[in-house]
């Protein structure tokens, strides 16, 4: 398969996925330098497509603009690791914690409720008859 890059540069790969804002690429014999070149510039990686074997094209991987890593593993077998714009790492816990900020503030607000609701059948207990409190009026 082969990837073409926003800027039109073309690169055969031997695979490439993308999970929870992290895409991965593998690419065999390759050179460091140039792949580093390629996949560090935020232009070139803003859109990236995956065309198959047919010329069709299968995926399309955008905003893919943040460099983490490349790797060499054994048999000149590169892999690059790439961040999604606004997925990356920091603000993805940022992100969390407002949720996490929002979903405490809701849980006290549904706390108070529930004590309102508490001194509410306390007060009404106190109202009734004692012989009416468990049924046997």
């Amino acid at each position: 398969m082969k990837l073409l890059f926003a800027d039109g540069q073309t690169l055969k790969v031997q695979a490439i996925s993308s999970e929870d804002g992290k895409l991965h690429v593998s690419v065999l014999n390759n050179c460091y330098e140039q792949l580093k070149h390629l996949f560090t510039d935020a232009i070139t990686t803003a859109r990236i497509e995956v065309e198959n074997d047919h010329g069709e094209i299968e995926e399309i991987f955008e905003n893919y603009t943040i460099f983490s890593y490349i790797r060499e593993n054994a048999g000149k077998i590169f892999e690059i690791e790439m961040e999604q714009q606004g997925k990356d790492t920091e603000t993805r816990l940022a992100e969390a914690e407002k949720r996490a900020e929002q979903a405490e503030k809701e849980l006290t607000a549904t706390q108070l409720a529930l004590c309102e609701v508490y001194e509410m059948i306390g007060q009404m207990q106190a109202l009734l008859k004692p012989g009416e409190v468990d049924g046997n009026a």
